[in-house]
């Protein structure tokens, strides 16, 4: 994007392509920016000492397993954890790059509560007969 001019109820954008520096004139009602996504560390949002326990990859990320549990260890007390974390997004490193589309969360949400219920598969991917 080049320029954007408000006309009062229209907006005009000038977008310059990045390839051979052509330019073309856009007009629209309006324009939305979006500037892209950039995953965070989700561990920061719990205590130190369960953060501490929580297993990371290499490259210093945590390791999820596939059913989006984080992978855990002993806290620094050397006390193990008991509880299943899961996380809902930050998970590119580890499931791809559609684990962070909106339009897959119900099947994530899905798989979590699989594995919450003890499934052994998610729920989506079982087959009911009668």
């Amino acid at each position: 994007m080049a320029d954007v001019v408000d006309t009062g109820d229209r907006v005009e954008m000038a977008v310059e392509s990045l390839i051979d520096g052509a330019r073309d004139v856009l007009t629209a009602d309006v324009v939305v920016y979006a500037t892209g996504y950039r995953p965070t560390d989700p561990l920061w949002l719990l205590d130190p000492a369960l953060a501490a326990a929580c297993t990371r990859d290499d490259a210093g990320r945590p390791e999820v397993r596939r059913d989006y549990r984080l992978t855990t260890g002993a806290t620094p007390q050397g006390r193990p954890v008991e509880v299943g974390l899961f996380v809902q997004g930050a998970t590119e490193h580890t499931h791809g790059i559609t684990s962070t589309l909106l339009s897959t969360v119900a099947v994530r949400a899905g798989e979590i509560a699989a594995a919450l219920a003890g499934a052994t598969a998610p729920a989506a991917s079982r087959v009911l007969t009668t």
